[in-house]
């Protein structure tokens, strides 16, 4: 029988680096002349050491308000969370420590 090599064998695969940014489940809605208007409907990503995340889209998409919403500078509404380094963040800026500003 053939011996396999070094070059024949697959390397093992490394595992998953926990994210950096982690996002579940996010949602805004605003009320625009009384009825409700989703911004952002139930965004989920992870975004891992090395990786570079583009948003796009049309005007008035919710790209600032996702952007906002990453920043605490507007609540989500409830059940979405924000993590950092596997850390949840507070929804708001001022619950938030120095060190995830």
């Amino acid at each position: 029988l053939p011996r396999a090599t070094p070059a024949d064998v697959a390397p093992a695969p490394k595992p998953a680096a926990v994210p950096v940014l982690r996002v579940a489940g996010l949602n805004k809605t605003y009320a625009s002349h009384g009825q409700p208007l989703r911004a952002v409907k139930d965004v989920s990503l992870d975004l891992r050491p090395g990786e570079t995340l583009g948003l796009v889209g049309e005007s008035g998409s919710g790209k600032t308000t996702f952007a906002r919403l990453l920043l605490g500078l507007v609540p989500p509404d409830e059940g979405g969370t924000i993590e950092l380094e596997g850390k949840a963040l507070a929804p708001k800026l001022e619950n938030r420590g120095d060190d995830k500003v």
